[in-house]
């Protein structure tokens, strides 16, 4: 079964980590933000939006192993066209290739695999690759399956065509891990500082016993915490989204 890469469908067990990490936010934040159990009953509302982030998240990561994959397989593919291989041929080096460079799970390898069981059906190539590119929502996949097609078409060199792709594929892959590299550290700092507003408040209620007191149980204190609660939320994402690199 062909797997769609701009949606993604929760295992199980990871929709019981996810519904546990939902209810282990909702406590913390029951308690330190309102010191009341039954604050987090209308806290249990945010596991939805938990959901889709998660659910966001995994895609952004499956579309990041096909992209870091794909430049294994330009490598491969510009090798066998420059050898004289055909379509046919070319591809099922490359799946060889791909196979041997990436982990055996690894989505491209299986994505491949299928690929060339069909191309020996007697499917086009073209066709094979536009759907994967599809299927991917990676862009620097979608121009490939562009340049191979209009390079099918025109009967044109197939591995000059290739190469001047492979080239400016490559540059845009490297760009993005440049880049990722460059804020690796910033979303170290990040995290770090997405968990200190929490630690300050945990540590006044332990280390001041009674400080925080007009905040818990008033109408004026219920309002305020709830307002410091949405802006370090809105915090965390807005900081998760600014860091957030897409080509």
């Amino acid at each position: 079964m062909k797997t769609d890469y701009t949606t993604y469908q929760f295992t199980p067990r990871e929709k019981l980590l996810c519904l546990g990490e939902g209810l282990l936010a909702a406590v913390l934040a029951a308690f330190l933000f309102y010191d009341c159990p039954a604050a987090v009953v209308p806290l249990l509302a945010f596991i939805p939006f938990l959901f889709r982030y998660k659910k966001q998240q995994r895609i952004r990561e499956r579309k990041a192993l096909l992209r870091d994959g794909l430049r294994e397989l330009l490598s491969a593919l510009l090798f066998s066209f420059r050898a004289g291989r055909s379509a046919e041929t070319a591809f099922a080096e490359a799946g060889r290739s791909v196979r041997d460079s990436l982990w055996e799970r690894h989505p491209l390898s299986a994505e491949w695999d299928i690929l060339v069981r069909h191309l020996r059906l007697g499917e086009a190539p073209e066709a094979l690759l536009s759907d994967l590119a599809r299927r991917s929502g990676v862009e620097e996949m979608e121009d490939l399956a562009s340049v191979f097609a209009a390079a099918r078409r025109s009967g044109g060199n197939m591995a000059d065509l290739m190469e001047s792709a492979a080239k400016r594929l490559t540059d845009a892959i490297d760009t993005q891990r440049e880049i990722e590299s460059a804020v690796a550290a910033k979303k170290a700092e990040n995290r770090v500082m997405s968990v200190m507003p929490c630690a300050i408040i945990l540590y006044m209620r332990l280390c001041s016993p009674g400080y925080l007191d007009t905040l818990y149980g008033t109408l004026p204190g219920i309002l305020v915490m709830t307002l410091c609660l949405g802006a370090y939320a809105g915090a965390v994402l807005l900081g998760e989204r600014i860091l957030r690199i897409e080509l």
